[in-house]
């Protein structure tokens, strides 16, 4: 996966690996001219649950 082709990210967030998150997707915007640049996913109190339980379980 590259990070320069914005359609192998969009949409995704890192939790141990990139996935579709559950709380939907948020616009990544240039700040100067307010383009979007692509998308990110946006976590929930699941996905937080679950990466941290991950990162416990890692310990």
């Amino acid at each position: 996966m590259t990070l320069l082709d914005p359609q192998a990210w969009s949409g995704l967030g890192w939790t141990g690996g990139w996935q579709r998150l559950s709380g939907g997707e948020i616009p990544v915007k240039e700040p100067a001219t307010g383009e979007v640049l692509g998308s990110t996913g946006f976590a929930d109190a699941s996905d937080i649950a679950r990466s941290a339980e991950a990162a416990a379980a890692a310990q």
